[in-house]
């Protein structure tokens, strides 16, 4: 069977009621339903209300109308459809079309083409929306109804259970998908209803189409904004899936100004060297200014600690500052030689970074580059939650490089956070299952994610790359024929992939000039366009060996290539 569930609800913020307006004479909800059922590839149509009071007009239409009708629950809009599905008697193989009720001009032929898609490509999610070429109000999704249901099971985030289908797309790992395209790229188009100017445009577009060709189809409506290409200037400065973009706002990885360069030279790309006090100064008052109150360091990059706490007495700030710190990797060097305690030696650490930084609390405090056997360390791990019982910090965890570790604290009971290397090329932690197994803690771990682009790895040109490290080019020449097509740089792909991936906390960025940050905040500015990234950079670059993925291996890489 293929069901076409319509999906509908009276509440919306910027145009109540907007699926019972009148569009020539009829409500918006009649002109989808009508023309979902002229689909011929449709076996049922359904309308997916909610069971709110509020919603009691659309059970009262649907009722009038012989039109089936479910009312689910209003938030959690995944669990509607599937509860939907299974009131209509669908069967796990059988085929979800998601269509949403404020596209009164959605295409019967448009819906055949990508249902004729699923059928011919057997994939579990078809669309023709990743990416669109079609206009904004013709979306179709399709999706096996097995799938849809494996994605209710696991679904944690709120833009995954508001917004039915986001899982299947963020896991292509798990779903097969297919996408759609139309010959010419009409996604500028925008025939939704969503804002009151998109109901101006659309009751010319009904009342004249109403009138000339009540069986309109895609190029009906291009001809009649042809002969009216004013129309389209009514509703032509709003977002695409606002709703959606909104969700992952509320949810998208926070930004965590990496400080490193601020006490070291730091990185295979670092051309400028550390940048001067007043510089740093400049970058964290821009930073503070745009809400970027997250800070990483440690106690091992050079001055950084004691940078921070001049900058932070300077402008007394201690109260508006979020500083995560790490250990000394060398700690437990010289366990044996202590006359006190490895619990008093870890607090004194603790305190000496909190005197450095001016500050009587951290935000967090992580082992350095912490190995499985670290990990595993009871006495130290112990130590560790003493601290934070302390109150000094408010979490701990570690610091790590490799997948193997990072499915270890998974397993230790101590650990609060994590903060891992992850980027478009690095996807060890994916092929490892992490985040899919931190996502079903009964309390997940917070990941921080480092090394976006690799220590400027990513950044550099071919040509630039050292000879330990050429290894790296073809993929870098796959990034670049890739990145071609979709019209972005690599900075622009590291970073919205990173940001974008579920279960990612916090981006953790370094910079040594004003000017990269204001790139990367104007780039988070821009989270809600990253979804295709996120999906196609999950399927690539698998194969990579791995030593040239961890930068604490470069130095055996380089010496290697010496001996040859």
């Amino acid at each position: 069977m293929i069901l076409a569930i319509i999906q509908a609800r009276m509440g919306s913020s910027r145009l109540p009621g907007k699926v019972l307006l009148d569009l020539a004479g009829r409500p918006v909800l009649w002109h989808a339903v009508s023309r979902v059922r002229k689909a011929r590839l449709v076996d049922q149509v359904l309308v997916a209300t909610t069971d709110q009071p509020s919603d009691e007009p659309i059970r009262q239409f649907c009722a009038v109308k012989a039109v089936p009708c479910f009312g689910g629950n209003e938030q959690d809009v995944l669990d509607r459809f599937v509860q939907a599905a299974r009131f209509a008697g669908a069967a796990e193989s059988d085929a979800i079309v998601r269509i949403t009720a404020d596209c009164p001009l959605i295409d019967p032929t448009v819906i055949d083409q990508v249902v004729a898609a699923y059928r011919q490509v057997g994939a579990d999610y078809v669309s023709n929306v990743q990416p669109p070429t079609f206009p904004d109000g013709l979306d179709v999704e399709v999706f096996r109804f097995s799938a849809l249901l494996t994605a209710w099971r696991e679904a944690k985030l709120v833009s995954e259970r508001e917004h039915v289908t986001p899982y299947l797309r963020n896991h292509p790992e798990k779903f097969s998908a297919h996408n759609v395209t139309h010959d010419t790229d009409l996604s500028a188009l925008r025939w939704t209803l969503d804002e009151p100017a998109d109901y101006a445009l659309l009751q010319r577009l009904v009342a004249e189409l109403d009138r000339t060709r009540p069986d309109f189809h895609l190029a009906d409506v291009l001809q009649v904004l042809a002969a009216h290409p004013e129309w389209q200037e009514l509703n032509r400065d709003f977002q695409r899936n606002e709703g959606y973009v909104k969700s992952l706002r509320q949810e998208q990885a926070r930004l965590c100004l990496g400080t490193v360069q601020f006490g070291l030279a730091y990185g295979i790309n670092n051309r400028g060297g550390r940048p001067e006090q007043q510089r740093v100064f400049a970058i964290l008052d821009r930073a503070l200014a745009a809400g970027i109150e997250s800070l990483d360091t440690a106690a091992a990059y050079g001055e950084a600690e004691k940078v921070l706490g001049e900058y932070i007495c300077s402008r007394q700030v201690a109260d508006r500052v979020n500083v995560v710190s790490k250990l000394r990797p060398d700690f437990l060097d010289n366990t044996s030689k202590r006359t006190i305690s490895l619990a008093q030696a870890l607090m004194e650490e603790v305190q000496a970074s909190l005197a450095r930084l001016g500050l009587t609390r951290l935000d967090g405090y992580l082992l350095h580059s912490a190995s499985c056997e670290q990990l595993n360390h009871a006495e130290l791990g112990a130590a560790l939650a003493a601290v934070r019982e302390s109150g000094l910090v408010r979490q701990v965890g570690a610091s790590l490089y490799m997948p193997e570790q990072a499915m270890t604290a998974l397993q230790t009971g101590w650990v609060d956070a994590v903060q891992v290397p992850y980027n478009i090329l690095d996807r060890r932690l994916d092929q490892a299952g992490f985040f899919d197994r931190n996502s079903r803690r009964p309390r997940p771990l917070n990941v921080y994610v480092r090394s976006l682009l690799l220590q400027g790895l990513l950044m550099m040109s071919e040509q630039e790359l050292p000879p330990h490290l050429a290894g790296m080019a073809p993929h870098l020449r796959e990034l670049d024929q890739w990145l071609a097509g979709q019209g972005i740089d690599r900075l622009t792909a590291a970073f919205g992939f990173a940001s974008s991936r579920p279960g990612v906390d916090a981006v953790v960025v370094g910079v040594d000039s004003l000017e990269q940050l204001e790139l990367y905040l104007a780039l988070s500015a821009r989270i809600g366009d990253f979804s295709a990234i996120l999906s196609e950079g999950l399927q690539r670059f698998g194969e990579i060996e791995p030593r040239l993925l961890s930068p604490n291996l470069w130095e055996a890489l380089r010496q290697e290539k010496r001996d040859e």
